[in-house]
């Protein structure tokens, strides 16, 4: 997971770049000379070729899961995987409701 302003600048840079129809495979193809990458992957997403978030977080956690069960068989107990941006983003979503003041830094 990534930092909400990334995620607002991405969106920002799949809405300006053009990709020439000549750089596009037949099935991406459309009528104007040119496709934005944003409409590139939402026909991707659309086609199962490009993950949606909600996609990638039950991957990652049947991954997880996964892991986990292998790990408790072989030893009997599991190192835990901390995702720092999740953490992140949970902590800051707590202050903000507490009404915690966050410094800028």
């Amino acid at each position: 997971m990534t930092h909400p302003e990334i995620l607002k600048l991405e969106k920002g840079i799949e809405e300006c770049l053009l990709i020439p129809q000549d750089l596009l495979p037949e099935s991406y193809r459309g009528k104007r000379p040119h496709r934005s990458l944003k409409s590139i992957v939402r026909e991707g997403r659309k086609k199962g070729k490009i993950e949606t978030e909600h996609q990638e977080l039950k991957r990652i956690k049947k991954e997880n899961i996964s892991k986990y069960s292998r790990e408790f068989e072989e030893k009997g107990s599991f190192e835990y995987n901390i995702n720092d941006d999740k953490l992140f983003r949970n902590q800051m979503t707590f202050c903000t409701l507490m009404g915690v003041e966050l410094d800028e830094d």
